[in-house]
């Protein structure tokens, strides 16, 4: 019989998220912290540069994407003025993000069960926001769109699938930024959606193929990665690997 393989260990694993953001307490605002590199230099986003595009992120374990989105929110609630900055939450697990509810300085935040039709109502007036943005007709302040798991909207109605393609192409250029995970097995199904998604990040994806597909490039292998801690993602053509903090 085979002996189950014993997964990589973190070398962040007493790391906490509260000590990750104090330790970069002094990063600039509209910035989010993905997560650490093995070197533990951080992965930083700026929401202020567009480049990377909308973030698609990949993996085996739906646990580990909703923490990498997580992290994402609560480093950037940590380094933005809240009156600057809107959170939307369309998730299949809200359940899991109840604790947003209560961060303090009552950021401008929602939390939508995906699978409800008031999530597709969020996509379509989102859709109708960055209109107004493109136009000159709404400050242009931050807002992240986190949705836990994209395949909820392969079986959304057509104007909201065009609606979310719209926002997650169009969206970085005007402040708005959408950050969605995926199951790598049923990527397929979100075909769709997957060019308005210029940066791709990877967690353990044990099909080189499915790999592949949700990279838009050659993959690097990631059959070995932890299943919910450890990430990569390309920059500047190279591929990085980086690891969440082992403790919430």
């Amino acid at each position: 019989m085979p002996q189950p393989r014993s997964l990589p260990a973190n070398p962040f694993v007493n790391l906490s998220l509260a000590a990750l953001i104090q330790q970069h307490r002094f990063q600039p605002d509209h910035t989010a912290i993905m997560g650490v590199c093995e070197d533990g230099l951080p992965i930083l986003v700026d929401w202020t540069n567009p480049r990377p595009g909308s973030f698609l992120i990949g993996g085996s374990r739906q646990d580990g994407v909703t923490q990498l989105l997580q992290l994402a929110a609560i480093s950037t609630l940590a380094h933005t003025p809240h009156r600057q900055l809107e959170i939307l939450i369309l998730s299949g697990q809200p359940e899991k993000w109840t604790h947003f509810e209560r961060f303090p300085g009552e950021p401008n935040l929602a939390i939508i069960p995906a699978y409800e039709r008031e999530a597709g109502a969020a996509i379509l007036q989102c859709s109708r926001m960055l209109d107004q943005r493109m136009n000159g007709r709404r400050p242009s302040e931050l807002m992240l769109i986190l949705i836990d798991d994209l395949t909820t909207f392969s079986r959304s109605d057509f104007d909201v699938q065009i609606g979310l393609q719209y926002v997650a192409r169009q969206g970085p250029h005007n402040q708005m930024w959408t950050l969605a995970g995926i199951d790598a097995g049923l990527a397929q199904e979100c075909d769709r959606f997957l060019p308005s998604f210029q940066t791709r990040i990877l967690g353990q994806i044990a099909d080189p193929f499915q790999a592949g597909w949700l990279a838009n490039r050659q993959a690097p292998d990631t059959a070995q990665f932890h299943p919910s801690q450890q990430f990569c993602v390309c920059i500047r053509d190279q591929w990085v690997n980086f690891w969440l903090p082992g403790q919430a």
